[in-house]
């Protein structure tokens, strides 16, 4: 198995999502130092389904606009609507956790995840960057090691509201079909 992030617990309160759980498959830093450890929230940015008025199938994905300072990513090439190669930063948010041996805590508060560029709503893949034999890794969250099958139907969290353009945004963590860690942000009910 590769190494991961195993979340043990999540809770969605308060205006943040607190995550905790252990790094598994991977020895941190014994001392790795106070910014060693942090939650990385990377957006895949949808369509706005109001605004477009695409329906949940045609919603593209793709690399969200750039966002500047400690919160830029990785370049990724996209096109342009007349297939003029372009480059994209991927929009990321990055968050304090704290790492004790393997375990680790991490909170995000959910205005963060309010997309700066583009759309609204998205989904943010949720991953634990740690100091590993003197380098960064980046370690993708999620539940692994338990036997619930399918956590998208049986795991359900609650979600919390941002206000946003006279309208709620939906802010809620869930488990993918591969049981990886997400937060979704989508639009409430008007």
């Amino acid at each position: 198995m590769k190494a991961h992030a195993e979340v043990e617990q999540i809770w969605p309160r308060d205006g943040r999502i607190r995550i905790i759980g252990r790094v598994h498959n991977l020895t941190p830093d014994p001392d790795p130092g106070p910014d060693a450890c942090r939650l990385v929230l990377v957006l895949r940015q949808r369509e706005d389904p109001v605004r477009t008025g695409a329906g949940r199938a045609d919603r593209a994905k793709g690399p969200a606009g750039p966002r500047t300072g400690p919160h830029a990513g990785a370049p990724e090439e996209s096109r342009t609507t007349d297939g003029r190669k372009e480059e994209a930063r991927a929009q990321e948010v990055h968050a304090g956790a704290a790492l004790d041996g393997h375990a680790f805590d991490a909170s995000v508060p959910i205005g963060d995840l309010v997309p700066a560029h583009g759309s609204l709503t998205g989904v943010w893949d949720a991953y634990l960057v740690v100091r590993a034999g003197g380098r960064e890794r980046r370690l993708r969250m999620g539940r692994v090691l338990d036997d619930i099958p399918d956590k998208t139907k049986v795991m359900i969290f609650p979600a919390q509201a941002v206000p946003a353009d006279d309208r709620l945004l939906l802010v809620r963590p869930r488990y993918t079909i591969r049981n990886n860690l997400s937060v979704d942000v989508e639009w409430g009910a008007r």
